[in-house]
């Protein structure tokens, strides 16, 4: 699964908080967070506040990051607004995507469709 995301925007804020509940739910699930804001300061300093604000250093099976400069999978996602979430099978292909806030009860059904 990919969360496009930015740390300082309340949709994502409030997608993190619905979501922390049902963790356990994505155990199985490699999460991918990433978003597209540079690493000059004061910018890793809101990414870090993110993770330690959510405790997503706790779950092993997510990671978070930056791809800024390059913007890759932002332009290959075709983002237009965040989150941007994309859910994967295990060949790679892409099984669904939600290109505005999801529910997380939306995200768990498509992740068992898996």
């Amino acid at each position: 699964m990919i969360i496009y995301f930015m740390p300082d925007c309340p949709h994502c804020q409030h997608l993190m908080e619905d979501l922390r509940p049902n963790m356990a739910a994505f155990k199985n699930i490699q999460v991918v967070m990433i978003c597209a804001e540079t690493t000059k300061y004061p910018f890793m300093k809101v990414l870090k506040n993110f993770s330690r604000d959510f405790d997503l250093p706790k779950y092993k099976n997510l990671v978070m990051g930056t791809e800024y400069p390059s913007v890759n999978m932002y332009k290959y996602l075709h983002v237009v607004t965040t989150p941007y979430v994309a859910i994967y099978n295990s060949a790679g292909k892409m099984i669904k995507y939600f290109d505005s806030q999801p529910k997380a009860e939306a995200i768990l059904a498509a992740v068992k469709k898996v």
